[in-house]
């Protein structure tokens, strides 16, 4: 199952949104926010509890996407900052842990991320579950 999933873009107007999703053994919580050049004002995120049902089919969903199979960065040669602070292009960054696994799936990109599968289904399942944003207007912005 998972365990967090945390997805970040960065528009180079310096616009800036994240979506993360936590599963502790109090639950599922899922949380969304914009801001500029990823910083994140505690009025501007939306935050929710879901159960762990929920988060089982989500998990079912993810493992279909393989992200743990996905490369480490995106051109192959692109080397992030520490944290999204200002972009000259788009940028964005996707943290995944499976609780069976010891390993943070860390992945980063500079660009659009592909318009090709998986990374494309990936942006429609963001969409999908990030109930008060409409990701896939935004990003096309």
């Amino acid at each position: 199952m998972v365990e967090s999933l945390c997805f970040e873009i960065c528009k180079p107007d310096q616009r800036s949104r994240y979506i993360c999703i936590e599963v502790d053994e109090d639950g599922v919580y899922l949380s969304t926010a914009f801001g500029h050049r990823g910083m994140y004002a505690e009025d501007a995120a939306l935050h929710y509890r879901a159960s762990l049902r929920w988060a089982s089919r989500i998990s079912d969903y993810l493992r279909l996407l393989k992200i743990y199979s996905w490369p480490k960065s995106v051109p192959s040669d692109y080397v992030p900052g520490k944290h999204m602070l200002g972009c000259d292009d788009d940028s964005w960054s996707l943290d995944y842990k499976e609780m069976e696994k010891s390993n943070t799936r860390h992945i980063h990109g500079k660009g659009s991320m592909p318009d090709i599968s998986p990374y494309s289904d990936f942006i429609q399942f963001i969409d999908r579950i990030s109930p008060d944003q409409d990701w896939l207007e935004w990003i096309d912005r």
